[in-house]
C-alpha cells in the first residue's frame, strides 16, 4: 500500500509538472530591426551568376577588389589627405586609418569618393592610434578624398591611410 501511494503521487507529480509546462508561456528576445531590407536583381545564366544590382540600380560585381594607401601630415585648415585607388567592380572594402600626433584626442572623420558619394560621415577617430572602418562600399572610384575636423589649433596629425577590399 505505502509503495501504491509513493507511485500514484510520483505519477501525480510529474503529470502536474507536464501540464504546467504546456500552459506556461514561453517569452523570446527580439532583436532590433537594424536596416530596411534590400532588394537584390541576380541574372543567372548556365555559366553561373552574370550580375547583380541593387534597387538603385548600381551594379554589383560577383568579383570585386580594391586597394590604396596614402600618408601625410595634416593640420587644422589643411586637413585632408586623397588617397588614389586602384579598383574592379563594385563590392565591399575596408578602411583603416592610424594616426600619431603630440595631443591626444579625437576628430571627425568624412570620406567621399572621386564620385561625390559619401562613404562614411562624422566617424570618431584617434588622434593617436589605428582605427577600421569595415562593411564599407565601393563603386569602382579612381580616389578617395578624407578630412578630419577638431585638430586643435597649432597641431599636427600624421596620417596613414589603407584601403582594401
Amino acid at each position: 500500500m505505502k509503495n501504491l501511494k509513493k507511485r500514484l503521487f510520483s505519477f501525480l507529480l510529474a503529470a502536474t509538472l507536464l501540464c504546467v509546462g504546456f500552459v506556461t508561456p514561453t517569452y523570446a528576445a527580439e532583436t532590433e530591426k537594424e536596416a530596411e531590407p534590400k532588394c537584390y536583381t541576380i541574372e543567372v545564366s548556365s555559366n553561373g551568376v552574370e550580375s547583380i544590382s541593387d534597387e538603385s540600380g548600381y551594379g554589383i560585381s560577383t568579383c570585386s577588389s580594391i586597394s590604396g594607401y596614402n600618408q601625410r601630415s595634416i593640420k587644422p585648415g589643411d586637413a585632408g589627405i586623397a588617397i588614389s585607388a586602384t579598383s574592379s567592380g563594385w563590392g565591399g572594402m575596408g578602411v583603416t586609418i592610424e594616426a600619431s600626433s603630440s595631443w591626444s584626442g579625437t576628430m571627425n572623420a568624412n570620406m567621399v569618393d572621386s564620385d561625390g558619394r559619401t562613404i562614411f560621415s562624422g566617424r570618431n577617430v584617434s588622434s593617436n592610434g589605428s582605427t577600421k572602418f569595415a562593411s564599407l562600399w565601393h563603386y569602382n572610384p579612381s580616389y578617395y578624398y578624407l578630412t578630419f575636423g577638431n585638430i586643435p589649433s597649432g597641431q599636427s596629425v600624421f596620417i596613414k591611410v589603407w584601403i582594401y577590399g
